[in-house]
């Protein structure tokens, strides 16, 4: 599993194909689950060196899935 509380790459990793497995709550931070995989892996290293090319909109649409998901408790959609 690859856990992160950084909504952003959240948000980076649903957008750019990979899925959701859970949000896990630890009283007001959210965490969230996401199968590991090399290909996830990879994502993260390209979103932390700045080269991760996302649409716009998709990504947006994902960050306000994602808030939502953290402030109710339940796991987002995948897009």
């Amino acid at each position: 599993m690859h856990l992160t509380q950084d909504l952003y790459l959240a948000a980076s990793l649903m957008t750019a194909g990979h899925r959701l497995k859970d949000v896990a709550h630890e009283g007001r931070r959210a965490t969230f689950v996401f199968e590991d995989s090399p290909a996830l892996r990879e994502t993260v290293t390209t979103y932390f060196a700045g080269g991760l090319a996302l649409d716009a909109r998709a990504l947006s649409e994902t960050v306000r899935s994602l808030k939502g998901a953290a402030m109710a408790g339940t796991p987002a959609t995948s897009r």
